[in-house]
């Protein structure tokens, strides 16, 4: 524990109960999050498949094992370790028999999800040209979140378009029971549905985690709250991590009150915030500090770090995306001159779109480019 600060090893060593764990960008909080589980298997005494842990994508569920693993010395632990969706699939391979179906159900991905809702579209006589697929996957979906079924959907509809789109939903769902498949939304919204239908099957499994962590809480939605919090349910150990500053999926159903109203729900709950940065200097740190404090809501932290003071932040102005693109260009002819090696430099952008006025004004600067995580835009 020698390696934590004193706010990492208050996190880690919180008894109990409802923990919220603030944590600014850099701060550790994937060290917090290992340190936890292997603290308490190896200090507490908890038997590994009493632990649940969710994360926001598979990688960081494998890496999150790895850790855990490599911090106590040993390999193939039974943790419960996974994404929500991951979770569902493995409570519904033991259980989709108590809500109609077989328990070896298919998994619909989006293609298959979207081709069914064709087939159901075509059915009902209805053009594809004025009748896309895609408004009516996202109002199902909507639905389907928020715990509204087909009939129910039919009776709230109130313009045209939802009266089409929850009677394609009463077709979709039939189509769905007809294949024994589940969308990517069932594998959270029938695990809810499984539960409160079958309150011994919940309070099963509620008995069998005693402690449930969550990691990038504040991209939580209000699904995956209500399944967190039935899995929670019987103990009441509920250690979440994140941080509302980084709160950026909520045009896809992320609900930031989740974790701004955690000790409001749970009265019980100790929270820690970590504010030591480990990757930024503070002149970085300031900078984002002052930008991000004029957003309505969020609960107070000032992120510093012991690198030091750092390089002033430059901040430019351009015209259009092209004028930009050059600047970028000239700082890094600049900064070769002044000794460093390209691969000492990186260039962030938002989108994968805007990389093509950044390309171009390397390719005319003759500066060879590797791209991350994509393809060059004329391989695309």
């Amino acid at each position: 524990m020698d390696h934590l600060n004193p706010q990492q090893r208050q996190a880690v060593e919180t008894e109990g109960g409802h923990v919220l764990v603030i944590a600014g960008a850099g701060s550790g909080k994937t060290r917090v999050l290992t340190e936890r589980i292997a603290y308490l298997i190896r200090e507490k005494h908890v038997s590994p498949e009493r632990i649940l842990a969710f994360t926001f994508t598979n990688k960081a569920a494998g890496e999150m094992r790895s850790r855990v693993e490599s911090r106590l010395g040993r390999r193939g632990i039974p943790l419960w370790v996974g994404t929500f969706h991951a979770t569902g699939v493995r409570i519904l391979r033991r259980e989709a028999k108590q809500i109609g179906f077989r328990n070896d159900f298919a998994i619909f991905d989006d293609d298959d999800s979207c081709q069914l809702i064709r087939t159901c579209i075509k059915k009902q006589g209805w053009g594809l040209d004025e009748n896309p697929v895609y408004p009516f996957r996202n109002r199902i979906s909507v639905w389907k979140n928020a715990l509204v079924p087909p009939e129910e959907a039919a009776r709230e509809a109130s313009e045209l378009f939802e009266e089409k789109a929850a009677a394609i939903y009463a077709a979709y769902a039939k189509g769905l029971k007809k294949c024994n498949a589940f969308d990517f939304d069932d594998l959270i919204t029938r695990v809810v549905e499984l539960f409160t239908a079958h309150p011994k099957t919940k309070e099963r499994y509620s008995r069998q985690f005693l402690h449930v962590l969550v990691d990038e809480f504040q991209d939580t939605n209000t699904i995956q709250m209500v399944m967190i919090d039935a899995l929670a349910s019987r103990h009441g150990n509920l250690f979440v991590v994140g941080d509302e500053d980084q709160s950026i999926y909520g045009w896809r159903g992320a609900t930031v009150e989740n974790i701004l109203q955690f000790d409001r729900v749970y009265e019980d709950t100790v929270v820690v915030k970590l504010e030591e940065n480990y990757r930024s200097t503070n002149r970085i740190l300031d900078a984002a500090n002052h930008v991000i404090a004029n957003n309505l809501g969020r609960r107070g932290k000032r992120l510093f770090s012991r690198k030091g003071e750092g390089e002033f932040v430059r901040v430019a102005f351009a015209g259009d995306e092209i004028e930009e693109a050059n600047l970028v260009r000239e700082v890094i002819k600049g900064c070769i001159r002044d000794g460093y090696k390209r691969s000492d430099m990186a260039v962030l952008y938002r989108t994968h779109a805007q990389s093509r006025a950044l390309e171009n004004a390397l390719l005319r600067g003759s500066l060879p480019y590797q791209i991350i995580g994509g393809v060059r835009f004329y391989e695309r």
